[in-house]
């Protein structure tokens, strides 16, 4: 199934695209070498011949990855690289994530795509994240081939890509959570500066920011939350951008407003804490809480069953079950229930993340 999806993109492939592929097991092969000249048939005859073997050491892969895409990098370009694994990566979990922090400083995105259960979607979610993008979860082989379509027409998209914000909040407050909802929905570190990703010519980039604020932040009838200086980069200009000032804020009052809320923000946020209420029963999981992850498990259910999302609450009941007869998730299970409550809160129409 990689072998066709493979080849069917090589074959969808604009003039002007550069792409080269990568294998690694316990070492890395630049089976396509990247080049301004597209030999399609060429390229076919080198993915067939592709044999599965060794192990996974993820930073072969990825270091060799990232000098293919260095060797045409242009900032009037898109440059990506796509890392699909199905098998986690042993010992070399520091190297392959100081290789994304160079990356993402030279400019490089990374987004990392898992097939099957046996590989760490922490990791890879991490991994991903050091270049401002985020892990998705192939279930079935079958599904590579839309996955990496996708991918591919997100990336011929780009308006502006290496989005970094540099952040300062103001005293007595604190950032305590992020997610962005859009593009490629992800539950984002809490480091400075932020990695924020792409965004897209016809998609607004989206996020949700959690402060917990003290009233002495309160000055005259105004909290300041945050301040901060947004770099990005523009493929089609040539000239860097400037960077740009952020000031969030909000006013204060005594009375309360009439005006309900953004009903897309509501929508969100209901969505936001089914994804969270699956992330604190694993974090009670890790701590040894196997009937308080339990329980979570079937209140996330009911409220699932609420969103009509019925063959997810089925999942979640049943590794709510499991975790009182094993004290442990299935991993098929458990990647089914993080992705799937975090594809709730993509766009409509988008898929599963």
């Amino acid at each position: 199934m990689v072998k066709a999806a493979a080849i069917h993109l090589i074959r969808s492939l604009r003039q002007q695209d550069i792409l080269s592929v990568v294998t690694f097991s316990d070492r890395a092969q630049v089976l396509i070498p990247a080049s301004l000249q597209l030999d399609r048939g060429r390229m076919e005859t080198k993915i067939r011949m592709i044999l599965p073997s060794g192990g996974t050491e993820i930073f072969q892969g990825l270091q060799a990855g990232i000098a293919e895409v260095r060797k045409n990098f242009s900032v009037e370009r898109v440059n990506h690289v796509i890392l699909l694994t199905d098998g986690d990566t042993y010992g070399d979990e520091e190297e392959s994530m100081l290789a994304a922090e160079e990356s993402a400083n030279y400019g490089i995105g990374i987004s990392g795509l898992g097939i099957g259960k046996d590989w760490n979607d922490d990791f890879l979610d991490e991994l991903a994240s050091k270049a401002g993008s985020s892990s998705s979860y192939i279930a079935h082989p079958q599904e590579i081939q839309a996955f990496l379509e996708e991918k591919f027409k997100q990336l011929a998209k780009v308006f502006a890509e290496n989005l970094e914000l540099k952040v300062e909040t103001s005293p007595h407050v604190e950032l305590s959570y992020i997610f962005r909802l859009q593009p490629n929905a992800a539950h984002l570190p809490l480091e400075n500066p932020l990695q924020l990703g792409i965004i897209l010519r016809d998609q607004p980039l989206s996020l949700l920011f959690e402060f917990t604020v003290s009233p002495s932040a309160v000055i005259d009838d105004v909290a300041n939350l945050l301040r901060g200086s947004l770099k990005f980069e523009i493929p089609s200009q040539a000239l860097p951008s400037q960077p740009m000032r952020i000031r969030v804020f909000r006013e204060v009052t005594e009375i309360a407003s009439l005006e309900p809320p953004s009903p897309t923000l509501v929508h969100a946020l209901a969505n936001l804490n089914l994804f969270r209420m699956q992330e604190r029963a694993q974090e009670e999981v890790s701590e040894g809480k196997y009937n308080e992850a339990s329980r979570r498990l079937q209140h996330l259910a009911t409220h699932l069953l609420s969103h009509g999302e019925r063959s997810m609450a089925k999942t979640v009941l049943l590794e709510a079950e499991n975790l009182q007869k094993q004290q442990s998730f299935s991993e098929e299970g458990r990647k089914n229930i993080k992705y799937g409550t975090r594809a709730l809160l993509l766009p409509a129409g988008k898929g599963k993340n």
